[in-house]
């Protein structure tokens, strides 16, 4: 019986440590997402916001991968999970210039091609099922944030002023997440 009851304030405790960790973490996650003006979004809002920003505060880092949203300043770090099911792939069409780049960073990456229209056609390659067909404007940084669906194999098409660019991507856990190569010719 005195076993039993040594095993269950145990367990007790444990639970009661791990209950507090757990709510310390998310308290430090608020204040750091507060101290940005990020709290209150999902991790969705919060990349689609940054990758519109143009006026991060210095020091101030976002780089996304195909697992998770990473943010950090000279003091801190909070890594938010990438929603089941989504993925998030950023391109920066260009003509003339353009950067290597292999995890999107939605505060230092720029593209040649700012606050452009383009068009937009995306397929599965294995099924031919139009994944996503629109105009999108890209950012005042010149990228297109888009959410896919994960675990896929898509050809990506892209028009803009009679020019365009084709390419397949992945969105595995191994794929990139900024897609810089799509040269429009």
């Amino acid at each position: 019986m005195k076993k039993i009851l040594i095993i269950s304030v145990v367990l007790i405790i444990l639970s009661a440590v791990g209950y507090i960790a757990l709510n310390i973490d998310r308290y430090y996650q608020e204040v750091f997402l507060n101290r940005y003006g990020l709290a209150g979004k999902d991790v969705v809002e919060i990349i689609n916001y940054l990758e519109e920003k143009t006026d991060e505060p210095l020091g101030f880092s976002a780089g996304v991968n195909a697992k998770k949203l990473r943010l950090s300043d000279a003091k801190d770090t909070v890594e938010l999970a990438i929603p089941e099911g989504k993925f998030y792939l950023s391109i920066a069409p260009f003509i003339h210039q353009t950067h290597p780049c292999a995890i999107h960073n939605l505060v230092t990456c720029t593209g040649e091609l700012q606050s452009e229209t383009f068009d937009i056609l995306i397929t599965d390659v294995n099924t031919n099922e139009v994944v996503l067909s629109e105009q999108r404007t890209s950012s005042a940084k010149g990228f297109i944030g888009l959410w896919l669906p994960r675990d896929k194999n898509l050809q990506i098409s892209i028009t803009y002023q009679g020019l365009s660019a084709t390419k397949q991507v992945g969105t595995f856990d191994s794929n990139d997440t900024c897609e810089t190569t799509m040269q429009l010719s």
